[in-house]
């Protein structure tokens, strides 16, 4: 870095997880230099390295028609947006081809700073320089920065009080660790009557957790004052018993009167939500449309 570089023109990057170990500390040695890196994010919207490091400048492609217009988009992750639609660039053998893509709209971003830096008007600090992306952008997007309204489950937690748990396979794990940090109390835990964690304490069955809960054989006849019962993956489960053990669970749900979400819609769920609604309970579960 003997050659007074200003500005780093970035139009490569990888969303392996794993690039971010290799490219940190040479990403924090370039920007401990005051050099300003300017990076393409990657065009289908995933996580970038070296654009998603702090400090640097990180790009979007967008559809502006203009070659000096660009969009600021706040996220969790602040972006700057120039065109990045097919257009005609220089080639090698000084021919001209139509492409596109973030790499050239961060060329573009790219241009724009250092011209800016060249009649004096910029310095080559990234402060000033996202400040000055960000006022003078054509239009300043917002995204992700409050809950969506869209999503009906901001008041989820208001709905559970306690819950019991079945079966006890790996997806149930998370909520015994992080019992503490749960708005709700989880009263029992079953798994099937041939389980051979039946009888043992969460304790026991998993390494380095304080939280102790015994296991217990089949769906309790007694459910207490539980509210809900949650519902595991019980597909693999059903083939090798060769019955549908989520229609069980919610034949018993609905048998004591509790609530379920379950970690797959259940066959004929239409049916369910019907039956679920005329008993003024509620059933959910993930539903990822087209």
């Amino acid at each position: 870095m003997g050659d007074e570089i200003d500005v780093i023109n970035c139009s490569l990057g990888s969303i392996d997880p794993a690039a971010q170990y290799e490219l940190k500390e040479e990403v924090e040695k370039i920007i401990g230099k005051g050099i300003v890196m300017f990076c393409a994010w990657n065009d289908e919207d995933y996580t970038t390295w070296p654009a998603n490091f702090e400090g640097v400048i990180s790009v979007k492609s967008g559809e502006q028609k203009s070659q000096s217009e660009w969009v600021w988009e706040e996220n969790k992750r602040n972006h700057v947006i120039f065109r990045g639609t097919k257009q005609r660039v220089k080639w090698k053998n000084n021919s001209r081809i139509f492409i596109g893509g973030s790499s050239f709209a961060t060329a573009l971003c790219t241009r724009k700073i250092v011209s800016g830096m060249v009649a004096g008007k910029l310095k080559p600090d990234y402060k000033e320089i996202s400040n000055y992306l960000k006022v003078n952008a054509s239009k300043v997007n917002k995204i992700d920065l409050e809950i969506s309204t869209l999503i009906n489950w901001n008041n989820f937690y208001n709905k559970i009080k306690k819950v019991g748990l079945y079966p006890f396979f790996k997806e149930m794990h998370g909520f015994v660790r992080f019992r503490n940090e749960l708005l709700y109390e989880i009263a029992w835990i079953s798994d099937f009557k041939l389980s051979r964690n039946v009888k043992k304490s969460t304790k026991e069955i998993l390494e380095n957790c304080d939280e102790e809960i015994v296991i217990q054989g089949g769906l309790p006849n007694e459910t207490g004052d539980v509210d809900t019962l949650i519902v595991g993956y019980l597909d693999k489960a059903s083939e090798a018993q060769k019955k549908d053990l989520l229609n069980e669970a919610l034949e018993y749900a609905i048998l004591h009167r509790l609530n379920v979400f379950s970690f797959l819609p259940p066959d004929n769920a239409n049916k369910w939500l019907s039956e679920f609604t005329g008993k003024d309970l509620w059933l959910k579960y993930p539903n990822i449309t087209y």
